[in-house]
């Protein structure tokens, strides 16, 4: 029971960091709708 556990725990984490990775180097939704304030950030 313990095994499956951890599996599952480590499953929801697999994924959620997965996602993570996607939506952070792959995708573009965490960019600024504004042009000006991407430029105000660097």
């Amino acid at each position: 029971m313990q095994q499956v556990l951890i599996l599952i725990g480590v499953s929801i984490f697999g994924i959620l960091g997965t996602m993570h990775s996607i939506y952070a180097f792959i995708v573009n939704k965490f960019n600024a709708r504004d042009p000006e304030v991407t430029s105000a950030m660097k």
